[in-house]
């Protein structure tokens, strides 16, 4: 995953938004999604206490294993949607994706994740990259859906969450697949 590290830490720039890798200086705007119960119903655990906690989960140990990234507000530079492509098995990577309440709805999530997904495409060394949603994310679903990617299958009880014992919709998209739709 080395290989997917931008050098200057930013992967991509649209008029909305500017995909680049998290700073801690992120934590506090990120804060305002990880902290809120509601947005973090699908996620695997209940909302943070605080930022330190928050810092503690997404600030990477090892900067060469996973690429978390945010998707800032070209304007002013404030994060409004996390991101980050873990590797996985070799030649996969798993998306994981969180949109603050407030940017919901406005198709920055399809726009952060496309980048990301082209960065690591782009890089050479993976062939798959995949996502594990809840069956019940409806938002999350139609978007992978919508990106290209194929539901693979669902396991059964697969995660016990915050809101009990939940299923585990896995999308895949193929590097083959996604230069077909260039």
């Amino acid at each position: 995953m080395s290989g997917l590290r931008p050098t200057n830490g930013v992967i991509a720039t649209t008029d909305r938004l500017v995909l680049r890798t998290l700073r801690v200086d992120d934590i506090p705007a990120l804060f305002k999604g990880f902290g809120d119960p509601g947005v973090m119903t699908w996620w695997s655990r209940e909302a943070f206490a605080d930022e330190a906690e928050l810092a503690a989960y997404l600030v990477p140990v090892d900067a060469t294993e996973s690429l978390v990234c945010v998707a800032a507000d070209p304007a002013t530079d404030e994060a409004m949607l996390y991101c980050t492509a873990m590797p996985r098995a070799r030649g996969q990577v798993e998306l994981g994706y969180l949109c603050l309440s407030q940017w919901q709805g406005r198709g920055l999530v399809a726009e952060a994740l496309t980048a990301l997904i082209d960065h690591v495409f782009a890089s050479g060394d993976i062939r798959r990259i995949y996502a594990d949603t809840d069956p019940d994310n409806d938002a999350s679903n139609c978007l992978l859906e919508r990106l290209g990617f194929t539901l693979e299958g669902c396991l059964r009880e697969n995660w016990f969450t915050h809101i009990g014992a939940r299923d585990s919709k896995i999308w895949g998209l193929l590097a083959r697949e996604w230069r077909a739709n260039d």
